[in-house]
């Protein structure tokens, strides 16, 4: 089937996977019962991008993140701030972000997006939850099932953090292999969270595997032992260690999402 030719979300999968929630993205706009956008400079030190409300688009049954090489009024900019995010009046690019920050959790379950994300140079796509710990990144656990560096053309990465005894330094395990055609094209990017494993993969191929009673810090949290909520963003730019900078006439590019769905076991 190709995007945008839509059918019913299966109600069932293999395996006792029921259907608890989706979106299709069906409608004329983003639907607030499911999603928030993220505007503004929000994270990454060193990217070039602000996200906006207009760089979100449902096209033909898609969402469409759009982004742009333009220069951007920044939403939250404050005169005077301190804060590193609030600091600049403008940025180069525009994007889009969106999130069920405050609306879904996720926790143990299968959940899948199936996108087709952007290769362009510099262009830093992401699929990924933040844990709602309250203890600060990275203690708190991240689990990106999937981002993607321009620079390493067809490299998946999938990785699970969380802080190294507890602290502020960040542990994590990752793998990033080689998948044919990963930009340009769809493909089903997954997680499977149990009560013992998180399980990260793209397609049919499980990438990196992660036995939660494994994480304990010093003093006894588990930080896989809350669910997280899902953010699906395109940075530009960012910290030279995952992407490069970007080349303003390779944009505008988009990041398409055919669907997002989550299966739990009942």
């Amino acid at each position: 089937m190709a995007a945008g030719e839509k059918s019913q979300a299966p109600k069932t999968l293999p395996g006792g996977w029921v259907l608890e929630w989706n979106d299709e993205f069906n409608g004329s706009k983003l639907n607030p019962k499911k999603w928030q956008p993220e505007l503004g400079v929000i994270r990454n030190v060193g990217a070039s991008q602000t996200y906006t409300q207009d760089c979100i688009l449902l096209k033909k049954g898609m969402l469409v993140l759009k982004t742009e090489a333009r220069e951007t009024p920044v939403s939250n900019f404050k005169e005077g701030s301190t804060k590193w995010f609030e600091q600049r009046k403008t940025m180069p690019y525009k994007s889009g972000s969106i999130t069920t920050r405050g609306i879904k959790t996720f926790f143990h379950g299968r959940l899948e997006v199936r996108a087709n994300i952007p290769g362009n140079k510099g262009a830093w796509p992401a699929i990924w939850l933040v844990l709602e710990n309250p203890w600060g990144w990275p203690q708190c656990g991240e689990i990106d099932i999937m981002e993607h560096a321009s620079q390493q053309h067809d490299m998946c990465h999938a990785t699970i953090h969380w802080g190294k005894n507890g602290g502020d330094q960040d542990a994590y395990t990752t793998n990033h292999p080689k998948v044919d055609g990963l930009t340009g094209n769809f493909h089903l990017y997954w997680m499977e969270w149990d009560e013992k494993q998180i399980r990260l993969g793209v397609d049919k191929q499980t990438i990196t595997t992660l036995d939660t009673d494994t994480v304990t810090y010093p003093d006894g949290r588990k930080p896989f032992n809350k669910g997280g909520y899902l953010i699906i963003n395109t940075a530009v730019g960012g910290p030279r260690t995952m992407t490069e900078g970007p080349d303003a006439s390779q944009y505008p590019c988009k990041m398409e999402v055919d669907y997002v769905r989550y299966y739990v076991k009942k």
